[in-house]
């Protein structure tokens, strides 16, 4: 932008320079006739020196111009350069982005599946915690059916003592008994042979 207005800028001189020149050559041509060689070639000298420093000034100014030209195509260069870097760092960082999304997406995915595979563990866990409490109901039931297990065992082994008792105190009486019959079978037979 610079650069065109600079360009502009230098074609408005131009043509206002000419616009001068045509101004001067109209007016020294329609000025009125001299009155002497003398006043004619000064006033000729005098337009010489004014159209010299007219020139000299356009000189100046075409160089002046020329140089802010050059200056503004080195920053016109510059800028593009720039322009070039900054549309490299857009595109890098373009591409990083574009991997930050992908990653960014890939974690949402995986988060998904982490809180699918917790809500899989919680409702796991409370199944297990059901069948871990069913299962101390189960052991508390059994422990109670071992304990009266447990105390009926005790029972039948007392009886099984008190039977073991009675079954020799019987065998004892039986013994005595039977030792009484003989006693008894000899006292009869003794009584028999005296008769």
């Amino acid at each position: 932008m610079s650069g065109r207005k600079c360009c502009n800028f230098a074609v408005a001189l131009l043509a206002l320079w000419s616009m001068v020149s045509v101004v001067v050559v109209v007016v020294w041509g329609s000025w009125p006739p001299p009155r002497g060689l003398q006043s004619c070639l000064s006033r000729l000298q005098e337009t010489e020196e004014k159209m010299e420093g007219a020139r000299m000034v356009k000189e100046k100014e075409l160089v002046l111009m020329e140089k802010e030209v050059q200056q503004s195509r080195e920053n016109q260069s510059s800028l593009q350069q720039e322009i070039k870097l900054i549309l490299q760092s857009i595109r890098i960082i373009n591409s990083s982005l574009s991997l930050a999304l992908q990653e960014h997406a890939e974690l949402n995915q995986n988060l998904s599946a982490l809180e699918s595979e917790v809500t899989a563990s919680k409702r796991e866990r409370v199944r297990l915690d059901q069948e871990h409490t069913l299962n101390q109901d189960q052991i508390s039931a059994l422990q109670v059916n071992l304990s009266s297990e447990g105390h009926m065992l005790d029972a039948c082994v007392a009886l099984g003592d008190a039977a073991e008792s009675q079954q020799r105190a019987v065998e004892s009486q039986t013994r005595a008994c039977q030792s009484k019959a003989k006693y008894l079978q000899k006292q009869i037979e003794s009584c028999e042979l005296q008769e």
